[in-house]
């Protein structure tokens, strides 16, 4: 008897040595990554310069006074009187038709890209999956050429393709379309790797060639979660097209241009207004969409639809509505085989010139310019999750149980997610002057709503055990936050603010084209004095920078989760 106790209390001491060892090195790993990361940042605030940029004296003021130049002079009596009357809402949106016809035509930007890039990403997610492309050079091929595409950003891919086709929507079509075959690409690849085998296998036994095993062994599957996906990216790409006419690739964002230009502030903020209801209205219609696809919301048109001839009819109808509001789209904004083929000969003029790509003797300033960038993102998603995780407990619903509470202020953080970073960019450069300042906060305050979102969601998502037995035990609320619920969201949070650096980056790589810092001043100088090998060298440069950030983001984020 006295052998076995001796024997468990030497497991006992066995497995508490284990254990003590293995939380000494969770504690010193903790330790090392917050001593880096400290380091990181330090370094990215002295290479951004924020801490001691100069904004000027009296920042608060400057801000105060453009937005009291922002703000309409609106005069209670005249507020609905005509367009001729000062102080009239119609004096305020004294140019109505035009902005609906330029926002309009910004949603034909977004539809059409979102479209014709989702096709594209159709065929080459077929092409790189693992189990329906046998061929593993074709696989590796298409694979590296979808994540070249998705490191350029829209706005970078715009500045290239008006230099070849000239200003107009055409080009934000083209820019758009590329940028979302890159992203949907990758996304679709990795959904038809995870689909069920075998109907796939059971086609395959029948004696049916490739074409029709993905045509009903695959598509079956993958189709609803694919039309979220788009429909996710359609949302995005409504707000990357209301930016892309700001390098002239038309829409709406055009007109906050040419109000910006000639200092017209209140009717910049009446744009604005109207690209925000605008990408609002769109994010609601798509979430409903999208809760039906994937069957979180009842259709109430599906008892109709099942009764025979409205079933048989309903799928080629609305088919053929959609392709002919497309080609409507497509007739509007001006896309043409015609017009592709044209400005395919003078990119193909564009592409040699960018042959051999150098740095034109400039290589130090411009990997100055790209730390800067980074330092940039960096800094700009660490202020969003700050700012993000406190009216990220505020939205939850487990902290905020009031139904119409709740609603409101999530609808009130809808409103600022319509307003891509670039907009912000504008603002903030017009108030606290040019540099990477304006820069930051721009990036901070584009992502502080989709955090917050995000941020939000997870804690809703925590599982409620491990909080009430915490609580059980008579601990204040702060002691149930730290070990009942931070163990749990911690990771998922970080593992986001992750993402969202990889995607600040980007961002932050064209914010320099409204002088807001980083590479996209250097980007945009050299396309604007046509030096196309100075900018291929750019642009290669940035490429691999974003590269190796998703690799070494995405190891980060595989050891969080």
């Amino acid at each position: 008897m006295s052998q076995a106790v001796q024997t468990c209390a030497a497991a006992v001491q066995a497995f508490e040595a284990d254990r003590r060892r293995l939380l000494a090195r969770q504690r010193l790993q903790t330790a090392a990554g917050l001593v880096l990361f400290s380091l990181v940042l330090g370094m990215s605030l002295h290479v951004s310069g924020f801490l001691n940029a100069d904004i000027g004296a009296d920042p608060l003021g400057r801000i105060g006074v453009f937005l009291a130049r922002m703000t309409p002079k609106l005069r209670a009596p005249a507020l609905l009187a005509g367009r001729h009357t000062p102080g009239s809402l119609a004096s305020w949106f004294y140019d109505l038709p035009l902005w609906l016809r330029a926002a309009w035509q910004t949603f034909e930007m977004a539809t059409l890209g979102t479209t014709i890039g989702a096709v594209g990403a159709l065929g080459a997610s077929f092409l790189c999956a693992r189990n329906l492309m046998p061929l593993a050079a074709l696989r590796f091929v298409v694979r590296r050429g979808l994540e070249a595409v998705r490191t350029l950003p829209d706005i970078v891919l715009a500045l290239i393709l008006v230099a070849a086709f000239g200003v107009g929507p055409f080009v934000g079509v083209l820019a758009l379309a590329i940028s979302t075959m890159g992203g949907l690409g990758k996304l679709f690849a990795e959904i038809n790797e995870q689909v069920d085998p075998r109907p796939l296998e059971a086609i395959e036994a029948s004696g049916a060639n490739r074409v029709r095993q993905i045509r009903y062994g695959v598509l079956p599957q993958v189709l609803p979660v694919y039309a979220s996906y788009t429909l996710i990216r359609l949302e995005g790409n409504l707000a990357a097209a209301a930016a892309l006419g700001i390098v002239g690739a038309g829409g709406i964002g055009l007109e906050l241009q040419r109000a910006i230009t000639y200092t017209e502030f209140d009717t910049y903020l009446a744009i604005l207004l109207l690209m925000v209801v605008m990408i609002f209205g769109i994010d609601l219609a798509s979430e409903q969409i999208r809760h039906r696809l994937i069957g979180l919301a009842p259709s109430r048109s599906a008892g109709a639809l099942n009764s025979g001839l409205a079933a048989r009819l309903a799928p080629p109808l609305l088919t053929v509505l959609g392709l002919t509001i497309l080609a409507m789209m497509a007739v509007d904004t001006g896309v043409s085989p015609g017009k592709l083929l044209q400005g395919a000969q003078r990119l193909g003029g564009l592409l040699r010139a960018m042959l051999p790509p150098t740095s034109g003797g400039q290589l130090a300033s411009i990997l100055r310019a790209l730390a800067q960038t980074l330092a940039m993102a960096l800094i700009g998603t660490v202020l969003a999750a700050l700012a993000a995780l406190p009216l990220g407990v505020i939205g939850s619903k487990t902290v905020v149980s009031q139904p119409g509470l709740h609603f409101g202020f999530r609808r009130f953080l809808d409103l600022f997610r319509g307003v891509p970073a670039l907009v912000w960019a504008l603002i903030l450069v017009s108030a606290f002057g040019l540099g990477p300042f304006a820069g930051v906060c721009a990036l901070a305050l584009a992502d502080i709503p989709h955090l917050a979102k995000l941020f939000a969601e997870t804690i809703e998502n925590a599982d409620a055990k491990p909080i009430e037995g915490v609580r059980s035990t008579g601990a204040a609320r702060l002691s149930v936050i730290r070990l009942g619920l931070l163990p749990q969201v911690a990771p998922a949070m970080a593992s986001q603010c992750l993402y969202y650096l990889e995607s600040n980056f980007r961002h932050a790589a064209v914010l320099g084209i409204v002088g807001a810092g980083g590479i996209g001043f250097e980007l945009e100088e050299r396309i604007r004095v046509f030096a196309f090998d100075a900018a291929a060298f750019i642009i290669l440069l940035y490429m691999l920078a974003v590269a190796l950030l998703d690799t070494v983001s995405r190891e980060l984020r595989k050891r969080l989760a």
